[in-house]
């Protein structure tokens, strides 16, 4: 750094009277001559004659032109008490030693670290920028880069061709920078400052394009075996790997969204260093989805293969949605649009053979049964929807001529549970009055059975009736028509019943001579 000369005996002979105190005019060109950190005397300085043009090394003229005040105008002045200003009568024997500087002389550990700081200033600046080549080397012509004259900072969000090896290498050059500028007690220079949010740009950058780069390789390692993939994945006995699906989502995860990222708000700094995307042109980007067309491309030309050889369903399922799940960028829509149809018909087609199948599984309980088979006709009619539901949302027409004649046998499914519903509750009337005639029987011809039997089975088939109601048999239903009526016979059944049990007691009071009991009007 500069440093100031000192004064001869002679010319301090000669300097009027004046200020103890360095002026601020010069001490601010000393420290803005100087590079090292300076301390200047200050309140202790000795007077200065107007000769300081020798003092400043090139910043004569200024400071000669500067007016120091008086002994009597600086001590009108506010200073704290503690500043006491020293009078030459306080010192009668210091003088300035010649050929020696006025100020602090700075130490030898300071010249050191300040070298050290600046030298790992020099080396965070250069970061990113290609070496110097060797003086003995041919100088190339070079093409003009606009990126070159860029900040580095600006530089790393705009740029295109970079990847992951380059950004570790910018990093590693910034990191060994940085940290000793930290070190020495530097981190607040504003280069430093620069250097370590720069860094962060870097580093975030840097995981953004390896993650996109290990995409790249996965996704090319997989369409390397995409003849072995194809077989696995049509004979069921495989899947597709998870590379292969989403390349659009994933993609998207890592664009910058809302334009470029360098024109992106950067208030919060600490926020967009951890949010910011890739431009959406970066070459990585360009190669993954480059890749990702050509593998869907080649998967629906396969699929479309499979599909003129008659494939079944299930197959076209698997492959359409590996072709589907690719998420390319351009994709081959008439083809996959051929995929889409060639599949509807065969989802239609196996859900009505399903429904065909169901109807003669049904038929073969229901012969091997006397009970009324609702369950089986439930369970039967709900398989067929839910395969027509999942047939319609993998592409299915649903007005497709298959699916409605499914549909129409599982309406008939339904039906019939009902009515199975139903018929449960007149077998169980016929039973109960079965059991009624039973006891008629035991009784003999001119028998009567206790009274209340019958009304006790005409409440249970009414119980029966309104259970199946319940369970959704239709009321009108001519099975629990039947079933009412049944229930109606056996309660006129015990009043009848009723009347003979009064008139055979009336019976016997007469031949034993006692008088009937009359009824009472209550």
């Amino acid at each position: 750094g500069g440093t100031v000369a000192g004064l001869s005996q002679s010319s301090s002979a000669s300097v009027p009277e004046a200020a103890p105190l360095t002026p601020r005019t010069f001490r601010g060109l000393c420290r803005y001559a100087s590079v090292e950190s300076m301390r200047l005397p200050g309140r202790h300085s000795p007077r200065l004659d107007d000769g300081c043009e020798d003092l400043l090394f090139g910043f004569g003229s200024a400071c000669s032109s500067t007016t120091f005040p008086s002994r009597d105008s600086l001590e009108k002045r506010p200073r704290p008490p503690s500043h006491v200003i020293a009078k030459e009568e306080d010192r009668p024997d210091w003088k300035p030693p010649v050929g020696q500087s006025v100020m602090w002389q700075p130490t030898k550990e300071g010249l050191d670290r300040s070298k050290k700081i600046l030298h790992a200033l020099f080396q965070v600046r250069r970061a990113g920028k290609e070496e110097e080549p060797s003086p003995e080397a041919k100088p190339a012509k070079k093409v003009a880069d606009p990126m070159e004259e860029a900040a580095l900072f600006k530089a790393t969000l705009l740029e295109l061709r970079d990847n992951s090896t380059s950004l570790m290498h910018v990093a590693a050059q910034l990191k060994d920078g940085s940290e000793p500028v930290f070190d020495l007690g530097g981190g607040r220079h504003p280069s430093a400052v620069i250097a370590m949010r720069t860094l962060m740009v870097v580093q975030r950058k840097m995981a953004l394009v390896r993650a996109l780069e290990q995409r790249f390789l996965a996704l090319e390692a997989a369409h390397a075996r995409r003849e072995e993939l194809f077989k696995d994945i049509s004979s069921g006995s495989g899947s597709a790997p998870p590379e292969m699906s989403g390349t659009a989502s994933f993609i998207k995860r890592h664009v910058h969204h809302g334009g470029e990222p360098v024109d992106a708000d950067k208030s919060d700094f600490k926020s967009f260093a951890k949010s910011f995307g890739l431009p959406a042109r970066h070459h990585i980007i360009v190669k993954l989805e480059r890749l990702a067309n050509e593998v869907s491309d080649w998967w629906t030309a396969q699929t479309l293969t499979r599909v003129r050889n008659k494939a079944g369903a299930d197959e076209l399922k698997r492959l359409l949605g590996v072709v589907a799940g690719i998420q390319a960028r351009s994709v081959h829509k008439a083809g996959v649009e051929e995929i889409a149809t060639a599949l509807g018909d065969r989802l239609a087609e196996q859900v009505l053979s399903l429904a065909e199948s169901l109807q003669k599984k049904d038929a073969f309980a229901v012969s091997r049964s006397d009970v009324p088979q609702v369950e089986s006709a439930k369970k039967c009619g709900g398989e067929i929807k839910a395969n027509i539901k999942e047939a319609v949302d993998m592409g299915a027409p649903a007005q497709h001529p298959c699916l409605k004649q499914a549909m129409a046998i599982s309406v008939e499914f339904e039906v019939e549970a009902k009515a199975r519903i139903a018929q449960k509750a007149l077998i169980h009337a016929k039973l109960q009055l079965a059991r009624d005639n039973n006891l008629q029987e035991a009784a003999g011809p001119d028998g009567i059975v206790e009274v209340g039997q019958a009304s006790n089975f005409a409440d249970s088939i009414e119980d029966a009736i309104k259970k199946a109601i319940k369970e959704g048999a239709p009321k009108s239903h001519e099975y629990i028509q039947e079933a009412s009526e049944i229930a109606k016979a056996l309660r006129e059944s015990d009043v009848s019943r009723k009347r003979q049990r009064a008139r055979a007691n009336r019976l016997e009071q007469q031949a034993e001579g006692k008088p009937a009991k009359k009824k009472g009007k209550g």
